[in-house]
């Protein structure tokens, strides 16, 4: 069943395995592990080539806003319609708001 000649290859096979595994390891990278890492060089210098580009067309687009008209020192003194702790119809400001959309779902039925 087994052949003389098959074991001494077997053998031989065994030794130069041994051999290998017993020589220092050295650490052989990944066929593409440079590419890889030009790759993702390049995105990230195109990301930020881009958000840079966007913050400068953003920065050309920004008008300044214009100044605050100016506000008069004097102080007006309540008078006997409006109580001591009330303030003018004019400065009072009114909140709308609204009720949140209703919540639709399409799963079942």
């Amino acid at each position: 069943m087994t052949d003389p000649g098959t074991d001494a290859d077997r053998a031989e096979r065994i030794r130069r395995l041994q051999e290998r595994r017993a020589a220092p390891a050295r650490k052989r990278r990944h066929p593409a592990a440079g590419t890889r890492w030009l790759l993702g060089g390049l995105s990230v210098a195109s990301f930020f080539t881009i958000a840079g580009s966007v913050a400068v067309a953003n920065q050309a687009n920004v008008v300044p806003a214009p100044a605050a008209p100016a506000q008069s020192s004097a102080v007006t003194a309540p008078t006997k319609a409006q109580p001591s702790g009330a303030t003018s119809a004019s400065s009072q400001t009114t909140r709308v708001t609204t009720a949140p959309a209703p919540h639709t779902t399409t799963r079942g039925s």
